[in-house]
């Protein structure tokens, strides 16, 4: 889930790899954010893209301590989930989810999070 107020801080592996100045396929096969402190994604476990905070990535770079993430007493009907939240919120699977966020009334509040690499995430 991606708080309210921070999308402007997802990024991708994508976004990752460009901040290291590296491709996407290296840093894919060098796997970083596998190390042992780095941040764990915002995104569900299962995504099919990984978003990271920006502000804990920076923050994990420069050797400082990563901050946390707003908890639940933080929710807000502006957090952004992503495919699986909204199936789960729903009970479908996210493959039902797949046909539903094409409903014009789903269209309107879908919003893109992350570079131009990553996928739609839904409010």
């Amino acid at each position: 889930m991606i708080r309210a107020g921070r999308q402007h801080l997802v990024r991708t592996l994508a976004d990752l790899a460009a901040q290291r100045g590296v491709g996407i396929d290296r840093y894919t096969r060098l796997k970083p954010y596998e190390a042992e402190g780095f941040p764990a994604p915002v995104s569900s476990p299962e995504s099919r893209t990984r978003l990271y905070d920006g502000e804990q990535v920076d923050a994990y770079l420069l050797g400082k301590p990563v901050p946390p993430l707003p908890g639940p007493e933080a929710e807000d009907g502006g957090d952004l989930l992503d495919r699986r939240e909204c199936a789960a919120l729903i009970g479908v699977s996210p493959r039902s989810w797949d046909v539903y966020k094409n409903d014009p009334a789903l269209i309107e509040a879908r919003i893109e999070a992350g570079g131009s690499s990553t996928g739609p995430a839904a409010r």
